[in-house]
């Protein structure tokens, strides 16, 4: 044997801190057989810095984890809400349009059912546009939901409200004529970009069906 080997042999092995990590996960009885060491280690508290037991430190955690878990039901709960609401207004929404027998009764009626049923901070109602401006708002055909309209195209649409507008929603219509309906909000994030558009759909479709059915 060499003196190469022997000094390989008797050469302690580097522990990285990956390893102990690794080590913890594979034996999380390791505080159960070493119980001393919860009131031992120290680290520093989430917030004032100051040094706690291992033991404090997961009591916070356990308490930001159900805090967590309480925003996230909170918002669950809000969300339903929200979806409830919207399916009752198309439901009401839906019975107005059937009763609907003229297209001038509906241009006069339809921006108080939509705020009736629906509630948006800003709407505009354009039964005859020109196609350039469906073309600005995204998407000639598809319901769109943007931050990121340039605030001339906002002044077409909202006119003096332009300045509060933060993002919109928009529903192209297609009949005899192109028309569309823009909600707009002072938020940014109520009609986000990654905003989905099923309630937005339903509402195209209910309009393009009675709008067709009045001008045909």
């Amino acid at each position: 044997m060499t003196s190469s080997d022997n000094a390989s042999e008797t050469m302690p092995v580097e522990i990285t801190e990956q390893d102990f990590a690794n080590y913890l996960r594979q034996n999380p009885d390791f505080f159960e057989r070493h119980p001393s060491l919860l009131s031992q280690l120290v680290v520093p508290h989430p917030q004032s810095g100051q040094a706690v037991s291992l033991l404090e430190r997961k009591v916070i955690i356990m308490r930001e984890q159900q805090e967590d878990s309480q925003r996230q039901l909170s918002e669950l709960i809000k969300n339903a809400r929200n979806n409830e609401k919207l399916i009752q207004g198309i439901d009401q929404f839906s019975v107005q349009l059937l009763s609907v027998k003229e297209l001038e009764y509906l241009s006069r009626k339809l921006s108080d059912w939509l705020r009736e049923n629906f509630n948006p901070e800003f709407l505009a109602v354009m039964l005859d546009v020109d196609k350039s401006l469906l073309g600005l708002l995204g998407d000639a055909d598809s319901c769109t939901c943007t931050t990121k309209l340039p605030e001339s195209t906002l002044r077409k649409i909202f006119r003096s409200d332009s300045n509060a507008i933060k993002s919109v929603a928009a529903i192209p219509l297609r009949y005899s004529d192109l028309g569309v309906i823009v909600f707009g909000s002072s938020d940014h994030k109520r009609y986000a970009n990654n905003s989905g558009t099923r309630y937005l759909d339903q509402l195209q479709r209910l309009l393009n069906t009675t709008l067709t059915r009045l001008s045909g």
